[in-house]
């Protein structure tokens, strides 16, 4: 993959979720282009605060891999909690968002 096909995974999974709608509705920042996904954070004072990092993966299959963190502070990030969901469409990746986050992605 090249530079332009890279960017676009990290811009239509960000676009299925609902683009800028879906970063006011749920605090995301720091969204990282991570070749065939996309990694962003998420805020501490909403949601059920067990995960802090989601990551979603486009697979060979065009299908859809959620993996939910919780990820430690400084110095050493580790990673303490995680859970992976797979084989999900486009339609199916908000609704896991909410149930796994309880933070909606629209009203």
């Amino acid at each position: 993959m090249n530079a332009t096909t890279t960017m676009t995974v990290a811009n239509t999974i960000l676009a299925q979720l609902g683009g800028r709608r879906f970063t006011v509705m749920t605090g995301a920042r720091d969204y990282l282009d991570c070749g065939d996904s996309l990694r962003f954070r998420l805020p501490a004072n909403i949601g059920n605060r067990v995960y802090n990092q989601v990551e979603i993966k486009l697979d060979a299959d065009d299908t859809y891999t959620m993996t939910f963190r919780k990820v430690g502070r400084s110095p050493y990030f580790e990673i303490k909690k995680e859970h992976a969901v797979s084989g999900l469409y486009c339609d199916q990746l908000c609704e896991i968002f909410t149930n796994y986050t309880a933070i909606y992605t629209s009203l």
